[in-house]
């Protein structure tokens, strides 16, 4: 059987799936649609709205897509066992928060029998929801930030805008214990798959406008898919 690879994008609006062979022809195509799908986290577009500008997505609703999406996949027939290499992207400008490090071994200790909203959502994250890209509730931070580095031609010169994920936490600092390890939502479907806190990948940390440019190897892998997945969906791959 010639292999296959899997892709998939945690957007705003929904997860979806794409799984082609080698030669990039599509054999199977899912897609689950938070509103339409989970209308029970009362979602518009994929967000929730306060009156103060925040936009944030509950984390738990993340949870329920990937268990659903994957639930839809094998009940379509797809062989997960002949995935060869998995790809996926989220909202680079956002962040998910994880627990102090004695929660992070809920990761690695998922039970095939329940599902991950059951097993995660109030014990390996610290926030319930977290801010979007669509966010613009730091203008109090971002203006602190401009003063300390000596205002707003010095900013410019490093790049200071609202939504980038560097200004994300920054409203979290009075609550420290929540940024012991904070990650993007890209690095979301990773840490799931490993059952482990997935790095940062480097066009993520770019993003942030904080990385350091040094000389780095792309080949670099995750790791093997998480026991759980193994067990469940048959998958036998790294990530």
């Amino acid at each position: 059987m010639d292999p296959f690879f899997l892709g998939l994008d945690l957007s705003t609006l929904g997860l979806k799936a794409v799984v082609v062979q080698e030669d990039c022809i599509i054999v199977h195509e899912s897609a689950v649609h938070f509103d339409r799908d989970l209308p029970h986290y009362g979602t518009t577009n994929g967000a929730i709205r306060d009156l103060e500008g925040e936009v944030t997505s509950p984390v738990e609703m993340w949870l329920e897509v990937y268990d659903l999406l994957m639930t839809r996949m094998k009940a379509a027939g797809v062989d997960f066992s002949a995935v060869s290499a998995i790809s996926g992207d989220g909202q680079i400008t956002t962040r998910f928060c994880l627990l102090v490090p004695r929660r992070r071994s809920s990761l690695a200790n998922l039970d095939v029998s329940k599902n991950l909203p059951s097993q995660l959502s109030s014990k390996a994250f610290s926030l319930q929801k977290v801010s979007i890209w669509q966010d613009s509730s730091t203008t109090r931070e971002c203006c602190e930030l401009e003063d300390t580095v000596g205002g707003a031609q010095a900013l410019m010169d490093i790049s200071a805008y609202e939504r980038f994920t560097y200004f994300r936490p920054l409203p979290q600092t009075t609550h420290p214990r929540s940024l012991r390890a904070t990650s993007h939502v890209s690095s979301f479907m990773p840490s799931l798959f490993l059952g482990k806190i997935a790095p940062i990948e480097i066009s993520d940390a770019s993003a942030e406008l904080v990385i350091r440019n040094t000389p780095r190897n792309g080949r670099r892998r995750g790791g093997i898919v998480s026991y759980c997945y193994v067990r469940l969906y048959r998958y036998s791959l790294y990530y």
